[in-house]
């Protein structure tokens, strides 16, 4: 239980996290371990059973993956949505483990939809598609962007969603727990301060603006293509 090791250090600590890593998985990383910790648990005592593989309540699972109906459809399970309510700051200062599952269950839905989508404009119109013309469906093109949000922390989310439920979890977990401190950054670069001034002049940061979301590099546009993009930032 790396987490716990870490978590009960009391020095200044850095968590650095690739969400590449060809070994370690990213929703096995310590950042996971810790936002899944922060989040859901609620900082308890103890990270025991945080690393353990969460499976999506049934609702979920039937609709989704075995009826392939949107997640209050099911004909067998009894929706849990009207229980559920957006979580509202300042009021709501995190998720539930339900309403992650929520959220993971929809973006799924989604991706699964646009995938259909996209599989039938190929077979109606598969010159067009052989000359790289796009699917015009709507789902489509919302999962183009959604599918390539990045979440703060380095991962987009049609990545995630591709790793099953509790990965998906991990991400939204990730971006609630450290994605302010990438946006904290983002504001620092913005104002080009140096990082005596950024540990000085905090309070002085003033209004977020939407670029300080953006993680991109320079001149992104110029490396992008039909087949390569960077994550969009959230």
């Amino acid at each position: 239980d790396v987490a716990s090791d870490f978590i009960a250090t009391a020095c200044p600590k850095v968590v650095a996290n690739d969400s590449a890593d060809a070994i370690i998985f990213d929703s096995a990383s310590l950042k996971a371990g810790i936002a899944v910790w922060k989040e859901i648990h609620r900082g308890a005592t103890t990270t025991k059973g945080v690393g353990w593989i969460m499976e999506a309540p049934i609702q979920y699972r039937m609709a989704v993956d075995y009826e392939n109906v949107s997640v209050n459809a099911s004909r067998y399970i009894p929706s849990i949505a009207s229980r559920l309510t957006p979580p509202v700051w300042p009021a709501d200062k995190h998720i539930s483990l339900e309403e992650g599952f929520h959220f993971a269950a929809c973006v799924k839905r989604v991706g699964k939809l646009a995938s259909l989508e996209k599989k039938k404009f190929v077979a109606t119109d598969a010159e067009a598609a052989m000359r790289g013309i796009e699917c015009p469906s709507p789902i489509f093109q919302v999962w183009k962007y959604l599918g390539t949000c990045e979440g703060l922390c380095g991962a987009a989310l049609g990545m995630a969603v591709r790793g099953g439920y509790d990965v998906t979890l991990a991400w939204l977990c990730s971006a609630l727990t450290f994605g302010g401190q990438t946006v904290i950054e983002g504001m620092e670069h913005r104002h080009n301060w140096t990082e005596e001034q950024a540990r000085t002049s905090l309070s002085r940061l003033g209004p977020v603006d939407p670029s300080d979301f953006d993680c991109r590099p320079p001149g992104f546009e110029n490396q992008e293509s039909e087949t390569t993009v960077h994550p969009k930032p959230i």
